[in-house]
């Protein structure tokens, strides 16, 4: 994700210089793996801009086949991951798109 949006992995930093920060906040509700079954997974998540705290969230869900041995069930792990990152930096680019408001809060941009 951090290479998808260009991105600077921080903590703590000044807003009031008017460059919105993003504050990505993941919750891995199940995970499920069954060797030459299937992996499984249900990744919730919400994106706050600041200043403003516009605020989108959004959840990522998938099966994928895990034909042999662990091997097959991390590959599809990590692509599960990747698609959650996938998901959450498409909804930082939307939010991208919209206006900073610093008077608006909790503006919410459902993704489901």
């Amino acid at each position: 994700m951090q290479a998808n949006l260009g991105a600077v992995d921080i903590f703590h930093q000044d807003t009031s210089r008017g460059t919105p920060l993003y504050r990505v906040t993941p919750e891995v509700v199940c995970m499920n793996a069954e060797l030459g079954g299937s992996a499984d997974a249900n990744i919730n998540w919400t994106v706050l801009r600041l200043p403003d705290r516009k605020v989108t969230s959004g959840r990522t869900q998938m099966e994928l086949p895990t034909p042999s041995g662990v091997d097959s069930a991390v590959a599809a792990y990590q692509r599960i991951v990747i698609n959650a990152a996938d998901d959450i930096a498409r909804a930082i680019h939307t939010l991208q798109q919209i206006s900073l408001t610093p008077s608006e809060t909790g503006n919410s941009l459902a993704r489901h």
